[in-house]
């Protein structure tokens, strides 16, 4: 390609489109379903699910 020639309106349409073509949709982020322990009580022992819920969301 040459870089010192001005593009026109339809080189520049077909290049969008060829970048349309091979850009696809991002995929969603998938959101953790896991509650956050409750950290008001310091004397509460927590369950393993609750420690690894707890490091999840480090």
């Amino acid at each position: 390609m040459d870089t010192s020639k001005s593009m026109t309106p339809d080189d520049i349409a077909a290049l969008l489109s060829e970048l349309n073509e091979t850009v696809s949709e991002p995929e969603p982020v998938k959101t953790i379903e896991t509650s956050i322990p409750d950290t008001s009580d310091p004397g509460h022992v927590m369950t393993p699910d609750e420690i690894a819920a707890l490091l999840a969301n480090l």
